[in-house]
């Protein structure tokens, strides 16, 4: 348990904390991954006083739990992440511009030993002379040669380590970009493209479908959790198959996934999504420990074309209308708004 006394915060706050990190594994079903670490050790980085803490003590436990942790992310450390592989560039590029000088530096330090070697050929010079010059000249050649090799060595070092950092980063952006239960993209994801392509020039259509599976709590209280989520990863793998590229799919809550169809018209989104919904109800699904089928399973969908200049909000929330209307008519159908 973090301390009251090494950090600004009560025992009670600390508990809820704790709470919240048990609630990441537990309630909602998500392992302690580098995104949900990656939050808690930014906000015990700065002694959890800064306002990611305050954040943090603030989620609910459950559905939004996830969601939260990326909203989070995204906020306090998944720009900076961008930011940084940017930085790191530009370190390599000082470096590169700094072995350059070195170089420079090198050939012209050598020219300057060649004129002083041609000097030697003076007949002027005194024996006494010739050994200084030549003991100078020595150790001039060995300090610029020893330099340019522990510079090099320098350089090519921290090229590595500037290659694992950006290694690690580019990992961290991608387990953020994509659900792991499901391996379709994340809510994460799904903000960010939405975010731009409402607003991108080339988007002159664009239909945000969600579709919610149906009382699948039943399936968890009837079957267990374990195969709730094998019924989400079968269900996603199953959406990709049918609809392919022709949307962008990503896991939208708990038990429900969104689809964003771009330049396509609303008839053409109507039929691919009438594709995907009996996809879904001619699904098969056996328990392997007792070869026990389990029931239909079927999914509401809710269809939201976007207006012009419309909000992402406001399209994501006739998009949930229409799914909702779905589910009160009767459930396993199609509602357009």
């Amino acid at each position: 348990m973090i301390s009251a006394t090494r950090y600004p915060y009560s025992d009670e706050q600390c508990a809820h904390l704790h709470g919240i990190v048990c609630a990441a594994i537990r309630d909602a079903k998500i392992k302690f991954t580098p995104l949900a670490y990656a939050v808690f050790y930014q906000a015990a980085m700065n002694g959890f006083s800064c306002a990611l803490s305050d954040e943090l003590l603030t989620l609910e436990k459950g559905k939004t739990l996830e969601y939260g942790l990326n909203t989070l992310y995204h906020k306090y450390i998944g720009e900076s992440c961008i930011n940084n592989i940017a930085l790191l560039d530009d370190i390599t590029e000082n470096l590169h511009q700094g072995s350059h000088k070195i170089v420079t530096i090198t050939e012209q330090s050598s020219a300057v030993l060649d004129q002083q070697i041609d000097r030697l050929d003076a007949d002027d010079v005194s024996a006494v002379d010739l050994a200084s010059i030549a003991g100078k000249l020595k150790k001039e050649v060995m300090t610029l040669s020893v330099s340019q090799y522990v510079f090099m060595d320098t350089l090519n070092e921290a090229q590595t380590h500037i290659n694992e950092l950006k290694e690690k980063i580019a990992s961290l952006q991608q387990l953020v970009a994509y659900d792991q239960l499901t391996g379709l993209h994340s809510r994460f994801a799904y903000d960010e493209f939405l975010k731009k392509a409402i607003h991108a020039d080339t988007t002159e259509n664009l239909s945000l479908v969600i579709a919610d599976i149906d009382q699948f709590s039943l399936l968890n209280e009837n079957f267990g959790f374990h195969v709730g989520d094998a019924i989400l990863r079968y269900l996603a793998q199953k959406m990709k198959q049918t609809l392919g590229n022709d949307a962008f799919l990503a896991r939208f809550s708990g038990k429900s996934f969104v689809f964003v169809f771009l330049n396509r018209s609303p008839e053409w989104v109507m039929q691919r999504v009438e594709k995907a919904r009996q996809a879904i109800i001619y699904s098969k699904i056996l328990l392997r420990s007792t070869k026990q089928e389990i029931g239909s399973i079927t999914a509401s969908f809710g269809i939201a074309h976007a207006s012009e200049k419309e909000s992402e909000a406001s399209l994501q929330s006739r998009a949930e209308e229409a799914t909702l209307l779905s589910k009160h008519q009767g459930r396993n159908r199609i509602t357009q708004l």
